[in-house]
């Protein structure tokens, strides 16, 4: 899976499967083994994600930091949960989560974690902060 990832050099699933080696028959096969390393309990993204992140956030020039937090519903049933710099009008996620919940609107004990997440990334980079 990261070599797939590094030779389409996107995180698009379905660009992947041509790089996936699969002995199996039917598409539903490559669809299994993905879900499988998706779900693998020993890889803790957060872990493996934050140095990344505070490693381009010590390289910030800027004064002020803007923080986005949004909120999208998939299929009327898990609510995913996220914050992200904003940057150049893009958004570099810090942390998200996602809950089995049939509403985009969540109240603050749901993400009230995920701004302690964040503000762990930045505490010691900026002292300024400007959530949008």
């Amino acid at each position: 899976m990261v070599c797939a990832l590094i030779q389409t050099g996107q995180v698009n699933l379905p660009q992947w499967l041509s790089y996936i080696p699969c002995r199996g028959l039917y598409a539903q096969s490559k669809q299994r083994r993905v879900r499988r390393w998706l779900g693998n309990s020993r890889i803790n993204i957060h872990r493996l994600y934050k140095p990344l992140i505070q490693s381009a956030l010590s390289h910030w020039q800027q004064s002020t930091i803007y923080l986005s937090l949004d909120t999208s519903l998939f299929w009327d049933e898990y609510c995913l949960i996220w914050i992200a710099v904003v940057y150049r009008d893009r958004a570099l996620p810090l942390a998200w989560s996602v809950l089995a919940h049939p509403s985009a609107s969540v109240a603050f004990d749901a993400y009230e974690h995920l701004l302690l997440i964040g503000d762990n990334c930045i505490d010691r980079i900026h002292d300024r902060l400007t959530i949008t």
